[in-house]
């Protein structure tokens, strides 16, 4: 079976979750012996060479839309799909909050990207997009593609929530590559290390860890690029940290591997967040895990993690003051040896893609 990989112009670039989601898909498939090809930006593709499209990010319709005018490729989209409400409370721009407000986060989205096409740095390509929206696209793509994969149970009950639409979904979770740990010593950790794997954004509220750990005991490793629309928000963090928050800029694997096993707690104190997946790999080598309780975080750490209310300095303060005095819990990793990893979920989406075939040959 060969199979097109499609994402956003900037996920081999702009590295996110959803890149880390593709890439480890992609090589779990791969060792079960199917072809995947990713989409070349503004190359021309051969649809004929493959049996189905997967596409990833269904907050990117214009680039969704514009395959499916293409070719009648069955397919299949992970959803990945975000609540951007949070946008009215995020350290933002005052006119994002406000438009946000007076009418709604699509009309953001929309908004950014018109302005990254008219800028030149993410050509828009479907004209269904430019005509009606970011709400109406997103839409049409649920209405115009076989199956749906969203990461969690409570990402469905979102996108049932928002929008009218009768196309099947199966929750395919999210996963660590178990391959990329194996053979790691356990190290002796700082039991005063708290690090945070993250792309700097005002969503994964790097800001507000800043204000609830700043000069305390502990020390707070920030390891992330700045997402290039939000390097104000950047400069706001590192101009309010203090001596005991460290900047670590991107880091390689093998470099992320050290901090799993030195720090003694992992904190993702996200607005939003669909997984976490430093949080499952750093779980997976060790660290006691702080989510945020926005999103769908409960469907995979469930009573595995200590929960805070990104919003309140003082509530992230006291569940890594919490996380901190607990015993590292055992059963998460078994549970992430068990069905978070890629080759599981490799194994579910292979069957989901058969099926989708099936149907379409039916």
């Amino acid at each position: 079976m060969r199979v097109l990989f499609v994402n956003r112009a900037t996920a081999h670039t702009v590295f996110g979750g959803d890149t880390v989601q593709m890439m480890g898909t992609a090589a779990a498939l791969r060792r079960l012996g199917l072809t995947i090809d990713f989409y070349q930006q503004d190359q021309p593709v051969d649809y004929t060479c493959y049996d189905l499209i997967h596409f990833f990010n269904l907050s990117r319709p214009d680039t969704i839309l514009y395959h499916l005018e293409q070719t009648d490729l069955p397919a299949v989209v992970a959803t990945i799909y975000m609540d951007y409400s949070y946008y009215r409370f995020a350290e933002v721009r005052p006119v994002v909050k406000w438009v946000s407000i007076l009418l709604g986060t699509h009309a953001i989205e929309y908004g950014k990207a018109l302005y990254k096409h008219f800028k030149g740095s993410e050509k828009l390509k479907s004209k269904y997009y430019l005509l009606h929206g970011q709400r109406r696209s997103i839409a049409k793509v649920l209405r115009s593609v076989q199956l749906l994969l969203p990461n969690s149970d409570s990402e469905t009950q979102r996108l049932h929530a928002h929008f009218d639409f009768a196309t099947p979904c199966q929750t395919i979770f999210n996963g660590v590559d178990l391959q990329m740990f194996a053979g790691a010593t356990q190290a002796d950790r700082d039991e005063k290390m708290v690090f945070c794997a993250a792309r700097i954004e005002p969503m994964k509220n790097q800001y507000k860890a800043i204000v609830a750990l700043n000069n305390t005991g502990y020390q707070l490793y920030l390891a992330g690029a700045p997402a290039p629309n939000h390097l104000q928000y950047y400069e706001r963090c590192k101009a309010i940290a203090g001596p005991n928050i460290h900047f670590l800029g991107h880091l390689s694997q093998e470099a992320l591997l050290h901090y799993y096993q030195r720090s003694a707690v992992h904190i993702l104190p996200s607005r939003f967040e669909t997984t976490g997946l430093a949080s499952l790999e750093a779980a997976y080598m060790g660290c006691k895990i702080v989510v945020s309780d926005k999103g769908d975080t409960s469907d995979y750490f469930k009573d595995h993690a200590v929960f805070c209310d990104p919003e309140c300095p003082q509530s992230i303060l006291e569940a890594v003051n919490n996380a901190a005095a607990m015993p590292y819990d055992h059963q998460l990793r078994l549970k992430i040896e068990a069905d978070y990893n890629w080759d599981a979920i490799a194994a579910q989406l292979l069957e989901a893609y058969k099926n989708v075939l099936k149907s379409k040959r039916a």
